[in-house]
C-alpha cells in the first residue's frame, strides 16, 4: 500500500484524542500500542488488530516514534508495545533507541525488539544441535578465497546481504558446463553474467559486493511446474508464551526468478495443496515435519535474541531428497500469505494469538502466561473475520523440481 500523507493525516486526526489520553490513569484498561514508522501506512491489518484489541481488555492505539516518546513522558498505567517498525532505517534512528531505553526504564514490555541479521541467525542456530541440522551450509566470511572454496564445494551458491529484505541484493551462482554463471535481479529483471573460471567470478563478487554478506549452499528444491517452491511458516506466541503455527503457505517462484519472493514475481498457494501434489497420502506427515522444524527454530532463536519475540516468519524448503531446510528467519514478518483465501481463518487466529500474548505481558510477573481472557474472535455483520483476502491463482504440480531457490 503506497504512503499517502493526506490520508495518514486524516487517520492521525481521528486518533489524536486517544493519543492525548494514552498517558491517563483514569482508565483501568491496559494500553496496547502498535509502534510504526512515521511514513508507514496504517494497513488494514493494523487497523483490524486495533479494533480487536478491545476484545482482550485493551485500550489500543497505533503510534509513531514521536507519539510514543510523548506518551512515555507521562504514562502511568499498564501498557505493552508491539514493535511493527517497517524498515531497518527506521530502527536505526536515535529517537527509536531513546524509546527503547525509556520502555526499559519504565518496565513497559515490548516485543519484536528488532530485525534479525542473517549472519546472527546463522551463528546462533549453529549453537543448537536440532536447529543446526536444518541449516544449509552458511558462512559469514566473504573473502575471495571463501567464495572460491564454496563454489568448489557446491554446484549452486547464493550470496545474500546480511541485512537484506524482500530478496533484494541476492546473487545466485551456478557452475554450468565448465563455466560459472552469476544471476542477479535488477529491478524486475534477472540479469546473468558468465565467467570462464571460479577465480574470475570470486574476484568480481568480492570487489563489487559489500563485505557484510553471507555465502549459502544452494538447495535443489522441489518445484511446481518447474518453478522452485518453498514455504513461509508464520509463528506466533500465544497467551501461554508458547510458539504456535499461525499459518503457512507455499511460495512459488517465477520460472526465471532467483528467489520465491512475491516481490520478485512469485505467488502464494495453499501449502496443503502443494504437499498433496508431491506426496499424496504422506502430505500430512511432511506438513508435521515442517511445523515441528519451525517450532524448533523459534525455540532456539529466542534463547539468543535480546528481548521478547512475539512472532517469526520462517522461509523453509524441502529438498529433492526430502530434507527440511531453513533459509531465512524474519522477526518483522510480512503478512502476504494471509491474503490467500485458504488462510482467512489463520489470519484471524494469528491476531488472537498476538493479542493474547500481549495481554499476558501486561500482567504482574507471577500471573504472566496464564491467560484468562476470552479469545473468541470478534465478527463483522456477515460473521466473517475483518481482515480482507485477495484471490491467488492456484497451480498444478509435478513431483520434483529441477532448480534451486
Amino acid at each position: 500500500m503506497p504512503y499517502d500523507k493526506n490520508t495518514d493525516a486524516l487517520r492521525e486526526g481521528h486518533e489524536d484524542s486517544l493519543h492525548r489520553k494514552c498517558a491517563s490513569t483514569l482508565s483501568s484498561k491496559p494500553l496496547c500500542m502498535v509502534w510504526i514508522g512515521e511514513r508507514q501506512a496504517r494497513t488494514a491489518y493494523l487497523q483490524t488488530l486495533k479494533r480487536e484489541a478491545a476484545w482482550f481488555g485493551f485500550d489500543a492505539a497505533i503510534v509513531t516514534t514521536p507519539q510514543l516518546l510523548e506518551v512515555l513522558q507521562t504514562i502511568d498505567r499498564s501498557a505493552v508495545v508491539y514493535n511493527r517498525l517497517g524498515t531497518r532505517k527506521d530502527e536505526s534512528q536515535s529517537a527509536v533507541v531513546q524509546c527503547k531505553q525509556m520502555l526499559d526504564a519504565r518496565k513497559i514490555p515490548y516485543f519484536n525488539p528488532s530485525f534479525l541479521s542473517k549472519r546472527d541467525v546463522s551463528i546462533w542456530l549453529h549453537q543448537d544441535d536440532q536447529a543446526s541440522a536444518l541449516l544449509p551450509d552458511t558462512t559469514s566470511h566473504f573473502s575471495e578465497d571463501d567464495v572460491k572454496e564454496f563454489l568448489k564445494r557446491y554446484p549452486l551458491v547464493f550470496i545474500k546481504p546480511t541485512d537484506g529484505s524482500f530478496g533484494e541484493g541476492i546473487v545466485r551462482i551456478a557452475r554450468e558446463a565448465g563455466r560459472v554463471v552469476m544471476a542477479e535481479r535488477r529491478g524486475r529483471r534477472v540479469v546473468s553474467t558468465t565467467f570462464e573460471s571460479i577465480s574470475a567470478l570470486a574476484k568480481h563478487v568480492t570487489r563489487t559486493r559489500s563485505a557484510t554478506c553471507v555465502l549459502q549452499e544452494g538447495i535443489q528444491l522441489r518445484s511446481v511446474q518447474g518453478c522452485p517452491t518453498d514455504f513461509r511458516v508464520h509463528l506466533c506466541k500465544d497467551g501461554e508464551g508458547q510458539w504456535r503455527i499461525a499459518g503457512s503457505a507455499a511460495k512459488i517462484a517465477r520460472r526465471d526468478a532467483i528467489t520465491t519472493h512475491v516481490y520478485s514475481g512469485g505467488h502464494v498457494d495453499a501449502a496443503e495443496q502443494v504437499l498433496r501434489g508431491w506426496y499424496g497420502a504422506r502430505a500430512l506427515t511432511m506438513r508435521e515435519r515442517i511445523d515441528q522444524s519451525a517450532i524448533t527454530i523459534g525455540r532456539a532463536l529466542e534463547r539468543f535474541v535480546s528481548g521478547s519475540l512475539g512472532e517469526l516468519g520462517l522461509d523453509m524448503g524441502i529438498s529433492a531428497d526430502d530434507r527440511i531446510v531453513l533459509f531465512e528467519a524474519n522477526a518483522k514478518p510480512g503478512r502476504t500469505i494471509f491474503h490467500h483465501p485458504s488462510l482467512k481463518n489463520q489470519a484471524a487466529a494469528s491476531r488472537r494469538m498476538l493479542l493474547s500474548f500481549a495481554a499476558s505481558l501486561t500482567r504482574p510477573p507471577q500471573n504472566r502466561l496464564k491467560p484468562k481472557l476470552d479469545t473468541s474472535l470478534p465478527k463483522n455483520e456477515s460473521g466473517t473475520p475483518f481482515e480482507e483476502s485477495t484471490t491467488q491463482e492456484s497451480a498444478s504440480f509435478e513431483t520434483y523440481g529441477s532448480r534451486a531457490r
